[in-house]
């Protein structure tokens, strides 16, 4: 369970199939899709379905959102992580790269807790999250003037 935010235009079909397809031309197809009865969905699942992508779509039953509570714990922990930055905005991408950083932070949780704890991160892309370079005698920050 790996956090991907997409950033939309507004709540048409269009702009979700949008950014559906960018997070989908990112991380591949999913095999199970769950979501909530959004009429922005209905037009992407008969898409999906014409295109005869394998893709199984589950919609959640109306005013239940305990169905998809996975989701909404989700959206309660972005909402949470982007509380603790300034509301001023001066850009999009300003906001993506806020979005990326909540990306970042939530996806480093364990997930797997073995003899060493596995991040969501690192289950979904294979190599753990280097956000933070470790303490290296070494390491010497990159001049960028």
């Amino acid at each position: 369970r790996c956090l991907r935010i997409g950033i939309l235009e507004d709540l048409t079909p269009t702009a979700a199939a949008r950014a559906l397809s960018s997070v989908f031309n990112e991380v591949g197809y999913p095999k199970f899709i769950l979501s909530d009865n959004g009429t922005n969905f209905k037009p992407i699942k008969i898409a999906l379905e014409k295109a005869k992508m394998s893709v199984i779509w589950w919609n959640s039953a109306p005013m239940a959102p305990w169905q998809n509570g996975t989701a909404e714990r989700f959206v309660q922990i972005v909402k949470s992580c982007l509380s603790i930055y300034d509301k001023k905005c001066r850009s999009l991408y300003d906001v993506a790269l806020r979005f990326r950083e909540v990306e970042a932070i939530v996806n480093a949780r364990p997930i797997i807790v073995n003899e060493r704890p596995i991040s969501a991160h690192e289950f979904c892309f294979h190599r753990p999250p280097h956000l933070i370079p470790e303490n290296n005698s070494n390491f010497v920050p990159i001049d960028l003037n």
